[in-house]
């Protein structure tokens, strides 16, 4: 009888304070409060108080891709993305190729006067002058990029390895795999140039 008479109270008190903080409001109308466990059982049944009392769903961090974990070279794995256009003065555009280390995220920054495979693949040896050949690359599916790659497939590897040459893997980005961009280093790439 005490357990159903709790309950109606319980019942009362949700409706008052509409589910916001039953136990205290119990106390205030009721002195005895020595059945915490009936509270509960009234409290976990009602449905709002499940959803806030419910605890968030929380999925398992998705694992890194050995590239972006295991111990390189800085520029060892690069990323490689575009900014721009940026106008210039004459009449003239000009785009920014951003290379990015997928381990420790250190970027570089190199101008391009055009969107052609000559002009990026001059770019990339100016980069690789500077910064030391990367052994994968990771871009989007831009033409300049798969001429580039195409350009390299050409290269007769085996002679070249006389002087501990190696050729440069070229990965390729699903095209609708936003994720897989360089879109945090070109945001915040795009901060730094604004404040010139």
């Amino acid at each position: 009888m005490r357990k159903k008479i709790l309950c109606m109270v319980c019942k009362w008190c949700e409706v008052m304070t509409r589910c916001a903080d039953i136990g205290s409001q119990i106390k205030t109308a009721i002195l005895d409060f020595s059945s915490k466990r009936n509270i509960r059982s009234c409290v976990s049944r009602c449905v709002v108080c499940k959803r806030f009392i419910a605890k968030a769903l929380t999925t398992p961090p998705i694992q890194l891709p050995l590239d972006r974990v295991r111990e390189s070279a800085i520029f060892e794995i690069t990323g490689i993305d575009l900014c721009g256009p940026l106008l210039l003065k004459p009449r003239g555009k000009a785009w920014i190729v951003l290379f990015t280390c997928a381990v420790y995220r250190a970027i570089h920054l190199e101008p391009l006067t055009s969107l052609s495979t000559e002009s990026f693949m001059q770019t990339l040896r100016r980069f690789i002058a500077r910064r030391g050949r990367p052994s994968t690359v990771y871009t989007d599916n831009a033409t300049n990029f798969r001429g580039t790659d195409n350009a390299l497939k050409k290269i007769d590897w085996q002679k070249i390895s006389e002087n501990e040459c190696y050729p440069i893997k070229w990965k390729f980005n699903p095209p609708t795999a936003y994720s897989f961009s360089q879109e945090p280093a070109r945001a915040h790439s795009r901060k730094i140039i604004s404040k010139f």
